[in-house]
Formats: C-alpha cells, sequence, structure tokens
C-alpha cells in the first residue's frame, strides 16, 4: 500500500441531533465506573468491477481494520487541548470505540463514483474587454480553474485555456484567462459540472436500509480530488472515498472526523459546546497554541482530542433514546461488562447495564435516570447493599423479564446473606421486568 501524505478536505455537512440542554452533560463525562460505548459499524466496499475492482478485496481486510484501529486510537488517547480552555477538565479517553461488525464487497461501478465532472452545455459570452470574458451567472464553478474551459468560435473550432481569475459581480461571471485568446469568431464558453455524490444517500438506500441497528460506512473510489474525501450527513452512514492505496493514519484521521458528524458533532470553528475555544481556523493546519485546536472536528492535522463536552454528548446520545442503543453493543450481555460497585453511587445519567451488575456488601447504588440492563444479566446483592431506584427507572432491555435477582453474602458464595439486601423503588421510581425482589 503506498504511504504517501495525503491531503483530506471534507464537506461542511454533518449530522446534528436535536439541540438538548447542557446542564446534564457533565454525567456523562468519562467515568471508570462504566464501561465504554462500543458502536456498531459494517463496512460496505464498492468496486468498479470484478475484475477490476479499482478498490479494496476481500484480500485487503486487514487494511481496513488498521485504519478504524487508528480511528480507536484518536478517541482513546488523547494529547492535551493545544487550544486549552479555563476551568475545562482534561480526559485523556473518550471511552467510545467503533466496533466492525462486517465487511461486505459490492460490485457497482454507479455506486463506486461518488463524484466526476461532465459537459454540460455552453454559455453565451456577452462580451469580452481587456482580455476578460463576461458571461451569465450560473453553474461556473471554480473548480474548472484546474480543469479549464473550451472556447467555442462560430467555425466549430475550439480551443482549452486555463483561468487566471474568476470573479462574480452583479449577477454575472467575469474569467480572465492566464494567456491572452484569439477573440476573432468567439460565440461561447464551455464548462463542466461537478456532479457530487460525497453526502448521497443512494448507496445506503441500496445496501445499508436493511441493516438499521449500524453505522454503516462506504468506502468508493472515483471522485474529481485525488485526495481522500468524506461526509458524515447521517446516524446511520457515511461516504469515504479514495481510502484505498492511501496512508492509514491521514485516512483515520477523517474517518475520525466524519464519524463525528455521524455521532452529532459539528465543526469546531462555530463552537457547539461552551468549553471550545471561540475561534478555530480551518484550512489542513498544523496544530498551534494561538488559532488552531487539535480538536478532531476541526480542520488540522493532529487530530487527537475531543472536549469533555463534545464526549458527553454523545454518551448521552446512545444512552437515551432506543434507536441510538440499538446501534451499540451494549445492549447485548456481557459477562466481561460487568458493573461492580466497590462504594455507593448515585446514578444521575442515562445507562446501558451490559453485564452483570454486582453491588458488594453495605454499599448502594442509587438510581435517579433511566438505567437498562439485559435480559440475562445478573443482579447480585452482597450483605446488606442496596438498590434503590429514587424517581428513575431501572427496565430490562427490550421490555422482556429478568428472573436474575441474587442475594448472598458475598459474590460467588453459596452461603445465604446474614443481612439481606434491599431493592427498592421511591418517589415514583419504576422497577419493570425484574423478578425476585
Amino acid at each position: 500500500m503506498k504511504k504517501a501524505l495525503l491531503f483530506c478536505f471534507y464537506l461542511l455537512i454533518g449530522f446534528v441531533l436535536p439541540a438538548q440542554k447542557l446542564e446534564d452533560l457533565p454525567y456523562y463525562y468519562p467515568n471508570p465506573n462504566f464501561n465504554p460505548l462500543e458502536i456498531n459499524v459494517v463496512v460496505h466496499v464498492l468496486q468498479y468491477s470484478a475484475d477490476e475492482p479499482r478498490n479494496f478485496t476481500p484480500y485487503d481486510t486487514a487494511e481496513i481494520y488498521e485504519v478504524f484501529n487508528n480511528v480507536n486510537r484518536m478517541y482513546n488517547y488523547f494529547e492535551k487541548p493545544t487550544l486549552p480552555q479555563a476551568g475545562v477538565p482534561f480526559f485523556n479517553t473518550s471511552n467510545i470505540k467503533f466496533s466492525i461488525q462486517g465487511i461486505y464487497f459490492h460490485v457497482d461501478s454507479v455506486g463506486w463514483k461518488i463524484d466526476w465532472l461532465e459537459p454540460r452545455g455552453l454559455e453565451k459570452i456577452i462580451s469580452f474587454t481587456d482580455n476578460v470574458f463576461k458571461i451569465k451567472g450560473g453553474n461556473y464553478r471554480s473548480y474548472t480553474k484546474r480543469e479549464g474551459l473550451n472556447l467555442k468560435y462560430k467555425n466549430g473550432n475550439s480551443v482549452k485555456f486555463m483561468p487566471d481569475t474568476v470573479y462574480a459581480s452583479k449577477g454575472f461571471v467575469f474569467i480572465v484567462p492566464k494567456e491572452r485568446i484569439d477573440t476573432l469568431g468567439l460565440d461561447s464558453l464551455g464548462y463542466n459540472y461537478l456532479v457530487n455524490n460525497n453526502c448521497s444517500m443512494a448507496n445506503y438506500e441500496k445496501y445499508g436500509r436493511n441493516i438499521p441497528n449500524a453505522l454503516n460506512v462506504f468506502l468508493t473510489m472515483s471522485t474529481t480530488n485525488k485526495i481522500v474525501f468524506g461526509c458524515g450527513p447521517s446516524k446511520s452512514y457515511l461516504n469515504l472515498s479514495n481510502v484505498y492505496k492511501g496512508n492509514y493514519w491521514v485516512c483515520a484521521q477523517l474517518m475520525a472526523h466524519e464519524l463525528g458528524h455521524c455521532l452529532g458533532l459539528s465543526h469546531t470553528d462555530s463552537p457547539q459546546f461552551p468549553d471550545l475555544p471561540k475561534h478555530d481556523r480551518f484550512g489542513w493546519l498544523p496544530c498551534d497554541s494561538i488559532d488552531v485546536s487539535n480538536n478532531i472536528m476541526g480542520y488540522n492535522v493532529c487530530r487527537n482530542y475531543l472536549s469533555p463536552m463534545q464526549i458527553a454528548f454523545i454518551h448521552r446520545a446512545y444512552s437515551t433514546r432506543q434507536d441510538y442503543i440499538n446501534c451499540t453493543r451494549n445492549k447485548w450481555y456481557d459477562p466481561n461488562k460487568s458493573m461492580v460497585l466497590d462504594s455507593s453511587l448515585e446514578l444521575n445519567r442515562n445507562l446501558m447495564i451490559s453485564g452483570d451488575l454486582i453491588i458488594k456488601r453495605g454499599k448502594t447504588l442509587t438510581i435517579k435516570s433511566i438505567a437498562y440492563i439485559t435480559e440475562n444479566a445478573k443482579i447480585i446483592l452482597e450483605d446488606k447493599a442496596q438498590l434503590i431506584v429514587d424517581g428513575g427507572s431501572l427496565s430490562v432491555m427490550d421490555k422482556k423479564t429478568n428472573a436474575n435477582v441474587i442475594y448472598c453474602r458475598r459474590k460467588g458464595s453459596s452461603k445465604p446473606p446474614k443481612k439481606k439486601g434491599i431493592i427498592k423503588a421511591v418517589n415514583n421510581g419504576k422497577i419493570v421486568g425484574i423478578q425476585n425482589i
């Protein structure tokens, strides 16, 4: 694989969750008491043809995993912010992980081509003075400064030229060629039009709609830019082009950025939260301590930091709404993700408890928010332990029943407790689906 540095550019479009209050975000800061948020990812590779894929193949899956391993490093091994804000705590991890659930390969030359240039007719030249063309404003785009334009003559001849300057004024576009051009018999000016599918949901509709409980990542290839390019406009999918044969660390930086959009984060040039700098200069720039942050959601070459509120915003979204929880591995029982309380805890944040809930001797868990537990998880209360639902709720995921409440002297002991633990609801708290109380 080619390891040369690639420059990455991004569309200014991101999926943003509805506005919510900020006061409770500190409850969702990374906390060692809680297991990481694991978000399901399904990767779709769009190939040009079976004989000429021009993209990853099943033999390249290690490279795809390497990109996501780098993304997970970026989300969990933060450097301190280059533009620190007074009074804002620093967390060296987001406690968020992206877990690949499957990689699918689709032979689809249409889906493979994410954007392209195609001829779109001619523009009438209104006037020509001092080597400046004046045409009606409209479809001309600045990318043609790279692709060039075509002049048509009345005798049918044409000549291609490269513009030096392009500017718009009062509904007209003015174009200055790099070289003086023969104007005798000039008739019209031809241009290419960019067909841009970077944010299109076409591939998602075709291949991802039937995979609702994961974030679908589409790796395409053909684009007018020879660089990595991406768009994350939805919580359900993102598109990334030209990852194949790219520098995997640079590609992971773009992937991390677009995944942030999918999770509801906005660009940092307009701060989404009060713990972000008021100004963050964009332009694929080196990070500094003046005006370019190292935030994953900025336009910088560092990308190794998220603010506490950015992190908390994601955790809140994926522990509050059922459709978001469904896109995580946290809803499935895993004994390795047991929650063990060695000290009393008042829970003021929504939480999905994926493993067993173990409350140690004499300790108390007070739930003042919404907590879910998986169907097969065990609730283990040692001597004098208490589980109190105070105005919040504790329920079994998917409205099933959990009959695994265990009262014991010590976890793993067969002896009955000397003083049996307590599970109770107070202040209109609710306990749903949990038996043997």
